[in-house]
Formats: structure tokens, C-alpha cells, sequence
């Protein structure tokens, strides 16, 4: 009954931004999930149920090529001199010949392109960008003639704030899950809030987290599919160049153009020039600041380290985070810069599609990556109580603060808010924060005594 409850109101309230969660598409089931949803939505009704599947396969077999398929393609090319694609664009600087170089990475073609492409998308030269494209072939010329990134339909956050009024709370966690394209019904209330943890950094800047849990729990499954302004970076070898910027190129690093860097296994990471990138890397996280060469950036890009940790775990005294961190980052100064400790090792592994993955309606992925996007402009929601700390430093302030915030702006983001519910929150703010000191003080006992940090809430109105 309560989904049916839902699905009425997001039609009422969302129309021409929701879709049907398991709709799934054979033929683009290894795009992320943003992608495929806004590749359905084209071909979708307002209530995003249905679907033109003829129109739909048709635009697929026409637009998007399989890897095993860009011969067909590329002879199209050929043949016709024109071709539209949807793909990933990827560009790079020719400093000798002074032209832009972008390769379509599911055709595998490079060709030159219009510079005033480049200059209205600056992450194609970063780490590429989805989008549909117009290829012209010129006696064997190859050019990027129009590129068109993905966008969602027309945002409007006012109106995104007055809809959340017409839904209860419970209601709204299993919406945000559900367009997260997980089964809220897996997940206890407790457990929906750690999970709502994760989407923090994509509606508020500048916050670092670190998620330790045991495999297949989903740890990089939002980051994945649920926006374009995330970057995941899974092991290897990162170099300066690449995180900060390049110099040689003159362009930004993947830190200065994502709402969002993760960085997936990092008991495998590897630092290229390790001492230039640990340093950098922790006065950004925190000031927002850095510079390489005469270079200086400021950037708004939250940053989550993601590690594993053997199942089973029943509570934080049996893990090891020096065990999941990388030897470089064994460090309390690179410690007191995070913000908090997901308890990954309280979720559940994603199993059976059927049992854990998203069914339903929900919001569309792009139009909900887009929605948090601009959440990252408001400073704070408004929330009709304050909160007073103690025993704190300014580093736990800003801490918790910063993850009440994006608590409040993913799930009462109208402002309308109980007190049992900030207390809900703020709680859960407060404890991934002293699970931060709690393995400070346990890294080294000697400089980090034991703290533990204590607060009420109280009516601004009485206050005032």
C-alpha cells in the first residue's frame, strides 16, 4: 500500500523527472545508471513508466554502439561522412601541431574538434564526458562538429524543496534509496541513515569521509551510477599531474573539476611522488586550497576514501584502520582532516537483483545527480533548532556541522524538521566523527587522550 501511496504523489509532485527504477536494457546494461536512465527517459512518458521500447531500441541500435560494433559504425562514417554517437568524449592537448585531439572511447577514433567545444567543456580534458556528438569525416579528416553533454531536464530546486513537503519522512529515505537503485526494504532505518551517509559529499563541499565495510556492500555503487560530477578511482598509481594539475598540459586535475574524487581500495593506492601528494592532498582537505607550479586552485570537491574489511565484523573494535589505509596515509594530522567513518561494515551486501536492487519509481538518476549538484550552492538548510557542542575543536565542529548539514539537506531539505529528528541526525553526525578520534587516540594515546564529545539541541525561538 505504501508504495502505491508513493508512486501517486511522485506522479502528482515530480512529473517529467521520476522513471521506473527496474527497467533495465540489455543493450546498455554496462553504461552507468544515469546514463541508461537518461537514454530512457528520452523515450518515456512523464510518469517515466512508459516506455517506446521500438523508438528506444531503434535510437540504441542507431546511436550507441556496441564495443563489438564500431566497425559498422566507423564504416557509416565513411560511407554517409556523418555520424551521431553517443559516447564518451575524451580530449587531450597536441602542444606541437596546436590543436585538441578528443577520442570517442567506444568507437576508439580520435579526430580534431572545434576549440570553442573545448572551452565550454573543460572536463573533456580531464576525464571525458558523456554526451551525444556529431562526428564529420572530410576525405579522412575526422572532427567533432557538436557535442551535447548530458544534462537533465530543467532543474528547479524550489520546486524539488516544496514536493518533499507532501511526504513523510519514511517515505522520502525510501525514495532517495530507490533512486539510488537499492531496496530500501533491505535496509533497517539505522541502516537507510548510513547509507544516506555516503550521498553526503555529493550535496556538500568539502567534506572527506572514510567508508571501511566488507565487499559487495555497495560502497562505490552510488558514486558510480548516480551522478556525473563523481570520479572513482580504483587503485594504481596516481601521479600530481593527474589529481592536482598538469603542467605540461595546463590544465586542472581531476580535484579541481568533480563534486566528488573517491578513491575505491585503498589499502591499494599508490602515490606517484608521494610526499608532493600526501602534503598537497591534506592542505586541501583542509582549505580547499592547492597549488603545483605557479598553479593556484580552489576547489569546492569532496573527497572519500573506500576500503575493504574482512565480513563479520560485529562492531569497530575489530577493525583495523591502519590495516585498511595505505602506509602513507597511517598518519593522525591526515586522520583529524576526515570528517567522519562510514560503518560500511553495518550494511548489508547486495545480493540477488531481484531481492536488493531498486524497483519502483523514483527519481531519475541524472535529474537527482543534478538536484544535488546545486544543494552544493545553499550553504545549509534552514532548521528551526541550533546546536550547542562541547568538548570539542574547531576541526569537530566543522565535522559535524558539515554532515548535519548534508543530512538535513537530503532529508528534510523544506526545513521542516522534528526535534527527536535533528536529535536523529545530529547523533549520527557526532558518531562517525568521534569514531575519527576514537582511532586517533588509539594511533597514538600519548598525543590524542581520549575525548568524547557531548551536545544538546534547543528552539531557536526560545533562544532568540
Amino acid at each position: 500500500m505504501i508504495n502505491s501511496i508513493i508512486e501517486r504523489k511522485l506522479k502528482e509532485f515530480y512529473p517529467g523527472v521520476i522513471i521506473r527504477k527496474n527497467i533495465r536494457i540489455d543493450e546498455i546494461r554496462l553504461l552507468p545508471k544515469y546514463i541508461q536512465e537518461w537514454v530512457v527517459s528520452r523515450f518515456a512518458d512523464t510518469n517515466g513508466t512508459n516506455v517506446d521500447y521500438e523508438k528506444l531500441r531503434k535510437f540504441i541500435q542507431e546511436r550507441i554502439p556496441d564495443r563489438k560494433e564500431k566497425e559498422v559504425f566507423c564504416a557509416k562514417l565513411m560511407e554517409d561522412g556523418i555520424l551521431k554517437v553517443v559516447s564518451e568524449f575524451e580530449a587531450r592537448v597536441d602542444l606541437e601541431s596546436d590543436i585538441y585531439i578528443v577520442k570517442s572511447t567506444i568507437l576508439d577514433l580520435e579526430m580534431n574538434v572545434i576549440r570553442q567545444i573545448i572551452r565550454e567543456n573543460q572536463q573533456l580534458l580531464v576525464n571525458g564526458m558523456w554526451g551525444a556528438g556529431t562526428i564529420i569525416n572530410n576525405s579522412g579528416i575526422l572532427q567533432l562538429a557538436e557535442f551535447h553533454p548530458m544534462q537533465a531536464a530543467s532543474i528547479d530546486l524550489d520546486a524539488f524543496i516544496e514536493g518533499r513537503q507532501s511526504f513523510t519522512t519514511e517515505e522520502w529515505m525510501k525514495i532517495l534509496l530507490t533512486s539510488f537503485g537499492v531496496k530500501a526494504s533491505q535496509y533497517s532505518h539505522r541502516q537507510q541513515l548510513i547509507y544516506l551517509l555516503r550521498a553526503i559529499p555529493l550535496v556538500e563541499s568539502n567534506v572527506n569521509y572514510i567508508e571501511l565495510g566488507p565487499k559487495q556492500t555497495g560502497k562505490t555503487f552510488l558514486y558510480r551510477n548516480s551522478s556525473s560530477y563523481c570520479r572513482v578511482i580504483s587503485g594504481g598509481t596516481i601521479t600530481p599531474a593527474a589529481l592536482f594539475y598538469n603542467l605540461v598540459r595546463n590544465t586542472p586535475g581531476i580535484l579541481a573539476l568533480n563534486d566528488l574524487v573517491a578513491f575505491d581500495e585503498i589499502n591499494f593506492l599508490k602515490f606517484g611522488k608521494s610526499d608532493e601528494i600526501i602534503g598537497k592532498l591534506k592542505d586541501f582537505m583542509e582549505s580547499g586550497n592547492y597549488d603545483r607550479g605557479d598553479k593556484k586552485v580552489q576547489a569546492q570537491t569532496s573527497v572519500v576514501f573506500i576500503g575493504n574489511v574482512p565480513d563479520k565484523l560485529g562492531s569497530q573494535e575489530n577493525i583495523s584502520l591502519n590495516a585498511a589505509l595505505p602506509e602513507k596515509l597511517r598518519d593522525t594530522a591526515f586522520l583529524d582532516r576526515i570528517h567522519g567513518l562510514i560503518p560500511g561494515w553495518e550494511l548489508p551486501k547486495i545480493g540477488k537483483s531481484e531481492h536488493h536492487l531498486a524497483q519502483g519509481l523514483a527519481f531519475a538518476s541524472d535529474y537527482l545527480g543534478n538536484i544535488m549538484h546545486q544543494f552544493r550552492k545553499i550553504f545549509s538548510s534552514d532548521c528551526p533548532f541550533g546546536v550547542n557542542l562541547s568538548n570539542v575543536k574547531i576541526r569537530d565542529e566543522k565535522a559535524i556541522k558539515r554532515t548535519f548539514s548534508g543530512l538535513m539537506k537530503l532529508i528534510y531539505p523544506d526545513g521542516n524538521v522534528k526535534q527527536n529528528e535533528v536529535k536523529e541526525i545530529l547523533e549520527l553526525a557526532v558518531e562517525i566523527r568521534q569514531l575519527v578520534l576514537d582511532e586517533q587516540t588509539f594511533m597514538e594515546p600519548g598525543e590524542f587522550h581520549e575525548r568524547k564529545i557531548s551536545w544538546e539541541i534547543y528552539d531557536k525561538e526560545d533562544n532568540s
